[in-house]
């Protein structure tokens, strides 16, 4: 459970917002054009998973601002991504498991396949509570936001990924978050009990709460998604 941190939160805080834009960059340059094809498919299921009828309505309001900025395309340049040490082969058994889901959860697998080889992976520093092989089972990607596939400043979608019996740093949020579970995982917020979620499941975060997040015996596959501070 989170220990309940009651200061304002700061940008350094969050530890999904790793700074992109300056250290991790897309290599070969691409071109900029469309939206490709493959991740406009995967906006469009995640915003269907994320503003179904059954989302709880924080999550539901969060994504909807999201998905309503990305009618607005932006800057788009399909160059080579990198790897972390384990980050495909970890991604390659949470996409597999993945695989065996229906409807938009197909989709989604197929769809982030295709965008895998221009994700620029990035791993993230320890903190409280995390698990002892934090740093080396974990990595995070940007694909619309700052140094994504589609670069802009206004949203952000991410993918988190962790090795099974992995847990996430207890950290605050910077700003008001929702998260799409493609994986089993167990979240927490505030002082609040963890909770099990499974394929499907959205969790939300408000600005300045504490979260938690863990894994246990399956890889964790975790997109979210948030609005940009100015």
């Amino acid at each position: 459970m989170p220990q309940v941190n009651r200061r304002a939160p700061t940008r350094s805080d969050d530890l999904l917002l790793l700074d992109y834009d300056a250290n991790t960059t897309h290599s070969g340059g691409g071109r900029a054009g469309s939206r490709p094809i493959s991740l406009q498919f995967m906006v469009n299921a995640m915003c269907s998973a994320m503003l179904a009828p059954d989302t709880p309505l924080m999550p539901m309001r969060v994504a909807a601002q999201v998905f309503e900025k990305l009618i607005r395309q932006g800057q788009v340049a399909l160059g080579e991504g990198s790897q972390t040490p384990d980050s495909q082969r970890i991604l390659d058994i949470a996409l597999g498991n993945l695989d065996r889901q229906k409807g938009v959860f197909g989709e989604l697998s197929r769809n982030l396949r295709m965008l895998a080889g221009h994700l620029v992976w990035a791993q993230g520093r320890s903190g409280p509570f995390a698990s002892r092989n934090f740093e080396s089972s974990h990595a995070h990607a940007v694909i619309v936001g700052p140094g994504g596939i589609e670069e802009r400043t206004d949203v952000r979608i991410g993918l988190t990924i962790m090795a099974p019996y992995t847990r996430f740093p207890d950290h605050t949020q910077y700003q008001a978050r929702a998260f799409l579970s493609l994986s089993p995982l167990e979240f927490c917020r505030e002082s609040e009990s963890w909770t099990k979620a499974g394929f499907g499941a959205v969790c939300y975060s408000g600005a300045g709460e504490l979260v938690g997040i863990r894994c246990t015996t399956k890889p964790l596959l975790l997109l979210w998604c948030n609005t940009e501070r100015p």
